[in-house]
């Protein structure tokens, strides 16, 4: 619905925005020493190879989060409040997010297998990313083409 609506596309984003700001960053703070305390208090050592990839993909996540996402929502709302929400700069920084959001939820999903067989578990998210970033260009393309 906010798609085909700019004004509707300006609010979407701030509530997303807001939501992220209440919920969201707290949460990470939140899961961070939640897992860490797990970790502690089931006596496992966090020297084991799948704890230190949890936490180093918990911290990719984060900074990719906070330095990437972040900047780039913001430069997508003031686009949407100028009434840019078509131009070629909003469709790229959409698009750019979309593969962000992919990327983590690979990382995510994938993370469990990486320790144990690395070439496997990044092959299989290479290869959804690549089908899920198809299908993200091709909604676009058609997005793109009925706005015409």
């Amino acid at each position: 619905m906010a798609l085909n609506n700019p004004s509707g596309r300006a609010y979407t984003l701030k509530t997303i925005r807001l939501m992220e700001m209440r919920y969201v960053n707290p949460s990470y703070v939140l899961v961070g020493i939640t897992g860490l305390a797990l970790v502690d208090r089931s006596g496992r050592d966090f020297t084991t190879p799948w704890v230190i990839t949890s936490i180093v993909v918990f911290l990719v996540v984060t900074a990719i989060g906070g330095a990437v996402y972040a900047p780039l929502l913001r430069r997508q709302i003031m686009l949407a409040e100028e009434n840019y929400p078509d131009s070629a700069e909003y469709r790229r920084l959409d698009l750019r997010g979309n593969i962000i959001g992919l990327a983590i939820v690979a990382l995510v999903v994938f993370q469990p297998a990486l320790w144990k067989y690395p070439s496997v578990a990044i092959l299989s998210g290479a290869k959804y990313l690549v089908t899920k970033m198809q299908i993200i260009a091709a909604q676009g393309q058609i997005l793109h083409r009925s706005s015409e």
